[in-house]
């Protein structure tokens, strides 16, 4: 079920226009969000060219944040620090990554995670794209995690298993939800 759901939404969120412009969108109603004002680290994503593009927000906040990104490993990704995007380098999956080089930065100080996914319901269930590195970083992860995807990708039920971790809030190019405040 999760993999046809999956494979679904991946071929539709191909095909979404306007990823520019929406991704805009949402790079400003998390800058405006009082959680992202508030994080004093943040774990960003460096997408796909299908995927939101965050970028524009990390830049413009690495003089006020520790902007980190994940660095993959074969089954789970450590955050590092950036501090300059010319830094970054093409990584597992082909994914923009920091280098080896760059530091660690501690889990347990990391306040908010912005988190990749290809659907999530309004439940606060998300899938991936199935290699589980979020949901093994959310284990025990207890700063905000919040889903950034483009509208089209919220879903009516994402089943999930009992390793999934909820994310609580997700932010698309229509504005933010708090997943938390919605009636179950």
């Amino acid at each position: 079920m999760k993999n046809k759901l999956r494979e679904k939404f991946l071929h539709s969120r191909k095909a979404i226009s306007g990823k520019a412009e929406k991704s805009q969108l949402i790079c400003q109603h998390l800058a405006q969000s009082e959680f992202f004002q508030r994080a004093q680290s943040v774990l960003f994503f460096a997408g796909t060219s299908s995927e939101p593009n965050l970028l524009p927000l990390l830049e413009s906040n690495l003089e006020k944040k520790n902007c980190l990104l994940p660095f993959c490993g074969d089954s789970s990704f450590h955050a590092k620090s950036i501090g300059d995007l010319q830094d970054l380098q093409p990584g597992k999956f082909g994914i923009l990554s920091p280098p080896p080089s760059c530091r660690n930065f501690a889990k347990e100080h990391i306040d908010l995670v912005l988190t990749p996914a290809v659907c999530v319901d309004l439940f606060g269930n998300r899938i991936g794209m199935g290699g589980g590195f979020f949901d093994r970083f959310f284990a025990d992860f207890s700063g905000v995690k919040v889903a950034v995807l483009f509208a089209e990708q919220i879903c009516e039920r994402c089943p999930s298993e009992s390793h999934d971790v909820k994310v609580d809030l997700l932010c698309t190019e229509n504005g933010i939800l708090n997943l938390k405040e919605l009636p179950t």
